[in-house]
């Protein structure tokens, strides 16, 4: 970062004021979220399919919906999987990729027999008749030499997974190869306030490098309220944070977590959506757009 100003364009431009509540959660309080946004813009349609996980207190991720929006906020709702549908205790974050003619639905989940967190995937035509039996597990700890592993972010066709070892919480690029799997770190913690839990959730690319999002906690109290980082690479296997004093904006609210920045770029401009803390300690989804130029010049003050 230049100097020791911290710059203010990119807290302004995704502050929740500038953007708007499109999901709340079905209960109330501290534990209750609606969030972990993935979503995917299909040019054939002009529309974006957007997933949201929900939780209760004390019921972890019980479903995700599948919703279909043109604007990013009126959500027209296709498909839900509820977890005990999955075989799961608790479903977590998805992904969404779309080859032209062929969908991958990913998702990551717990087993609700092995207790064991795993990356599924679904290929279907039609992403909104995808099914609970549709998903194969493609990926787990095991697979890597991980606790385990969750959270998936596709970008140019690369995958980034979340996952858990003995030196803690990290952010692996993964990539099949012929006998396997094998991972590369993208992002650890580096910094006081985010080396617990540095998860990328989303990546843009600009002109000379990327741009990554990232979720950060300090300890294992902050699990769950993670904020927001900001990660940067000229390569997409060489990513480091770029916020050390901090996160780059807060919710005004509840525990301040902003967290599961997702970003898509479509019609010349970004499409936002993140999972908020509020007054109640519950988690809304909210949502916003930008410009591409405004938000890469906002970015790019950082380096």
């Amino acid at each position: 970062m230049k100097g020791e100003r911290i710059p203010e364009s990119l807290q302004k431009l995704l502050s929740p004021s500038r953007t708007e509540i499109v999901l709340s959660p079905e209960s109330q309080g501290k534990g209750a979220w609606v969030g972990a946004p993935a979503a995917c813009y299909s040019e054939n349609e002009d529309c974006f399919y957007l997933l949201a996980r929900f939780r209760k207190e004390g019921v972890r991720g019980y479903k995700t919906i599948l919703y279909r929006t043109r604007d990013g906020i009126d959500l027209e709702k296709m498909t839900t999987l509820k977890a005990s549908s999955l075989g799961a205790r608790s479903v977590e974050r998805g992904a969404l990729q779309h080859t032209g003619k062929i969908w991958r639905f990913y998702l990551s989940y717990e087993g609700l027999k092995d207790k064991r967190w795993k990356l599924a995937v679904a290929q279907k035509q039609d992403i909104t008749s995808v099914h609970a039996d549709d998903f194969k597990a493609i990926l787990e700890g095991d697979n890597i030499d991980v606790n385990w592993v969750k959270d998936p972010v596709l970008f140019q066709n690369m995958l980034f997974v979340h996952t858990k070892e003995l030196s803690g919480k990290a952010t692996y690029l993964v990539e099949k190869v012929k006998n396997g799997w094998q991972k590369t770190k993208a992002l650890s913690g580096e910094h006081r306030w985010d080396r617990y839990c540095p998860r990328i959730t989303s990546i843009i690319k600009s002109k000379d490098g990327f741009f990554a999002f990232y979720d950060g906690a300090s300890t294992i109290e902050e699990n769950q309220e993670e904020k927001l980082g900001l990660a940067y690479g000229k390569t997409l296997k060489r990513l480091k944070s770029i916020t050390p004093r901090g996160p780059v904006i807060v919710s005004p609210e509840g525990s301040g977590s902003i967290r599961y920045v997702e970003v898509k770029e479509a019609r010349q401009k970004f499409y936002i959506w993140y999972e908020s803390c509020s007054k109640d300690w519950s988690h809304q989804l909210r949502f916003g757009t930008v410009k591409k130029k405004e938000l890469l010049r906002a970015l790019e003050e950082y380096l």
